[in-house]
């Protein structure tokens, strides 16, 4: 199979004409030796060799880009809808601002995924896709953070999404209903505690705060002020043990203050002081009990 080149120089030279050069060159017939095409070969190489030994690319890139650009304005592919679904929380002003376009602008110049790396910086928006739809609308769709929990550390207190992304724009009071989680690092795990809990309603029902000891382990404490001190490993069979205490024998409605499953194989359970002055007192009545004259116990 013949090359290309060699296919063009043997037709160039079979073509004579005297119609002129321009007319020539319209019908396609220019008669072109094959110096003359390596010559054109040579110069171009030459430029594009030169560009790139005097770090000029870029240059030449953004020359060709505004050449695409104007074409583009000829021809109509300029920006003429942008559609957004997806927004209820993120500020219009913002999201546009991120975008970097206005109406006019050249579709071919667009990038749609820098506006996307963009957009997804905007601390309300979780995720964005951008698409161009030729030849004149963008589209955008995003994804924006969910309020998950309230998160206390120190004296302050912020809403935070599933990730433990802080949402600055939220009031606190208006959340109240989210679940509260407490300590430095309690925003990184709280989902996945959650996610365990979730499988035991009647332990989540109950569950007033999750606090994060030391970044290693958890307590929860309950509404009726029980503390519950989860395991640092081990969370998912500590909650079985303890949704099964409690539909066995009522556990979590007992006057008790603190149930205990750090050691393994082993549940400490401690009572309140009143529970515990009561028990004292049902045991030293019993021990004090005399003996009557026949010898039995009274």
């Amino acid at each position: 199979m013949q090359s290309l080149a060699r296919v063009l120089l043997r037709r160039s030279r079979e073509v004579k004409t005297d119609q002129g050069f321009w007319q020539n060159y319209k019908q396609g017939t220019v008669d072109m030796r094959w110096f003359t095409f390596a010559g054109v070969c040579f110069l171009a190489i030459s430029f594009i060799y030169g560009a790139y030994v005097g770090d000029q690319m870029g240059q030449v890139k953004r020359l060709l880009r505004m050449g695409a650009a104007g074409a583009s304005s000829i021809v109509g592919l300029t920006v003429e809808t942008v559609t957004l679904t997806g927004r209820k929380r993120s500020s219009d002003a913002e999201l546009l601002a991120a975008l970097n376009i206005e109406r006019g602008d050249s579709m071919l110049k667009f990038d749609a995924d820098e506006a996307r790396a963009r957009l997804e910086k905007i601390g309300w928006v979780s995720k964005a896709s951008v698409h161009r739809l030729f030849p004149n609308t963008v589209l955008i769709d995003i994804e924006e953070r969910k309020p998950f929990a309230i998160w206390q550390r120190g004296g302050r207190l912020s809403i935070i999404d599933e990730k433990g992304v802080p949402l600055g724009a939220l009031r606190v009071e208006d959340h109240g209903h989210l679940p509260l989680v407490v300590g430095y690092g309690a925003e990184d795990e709280a989902m996945k505690l959650y996610t365990q809990i979730e499988l035991y309603p009647g332990i989540k029902s109950l569950v007033r705060a999750a606090i994060r000891v030391a970044d290693r382990r958890w307590n929860l404490r309950l509404l009726n002020g029980i503390t519950i001190n989860l395991p640092e490993v081990g969370v998912p069979e500590a909650l079985v043990q303890l949704a099964k205490l409690d539909d066995d024998h009522g556990l979590l409605s007992r006057d008790i203050e603190l149930v205990d499953f750090r050691i393994v194989d082993r549940v400490t359970i401690r009572l309140t002081d009143e529970a515990a002055q009561r028990r004292a007192a049902s045991y030293s009545g019993k021990a004090g009990k005399t003996k009557n004259g026949d010898g039995r116990k009274t």
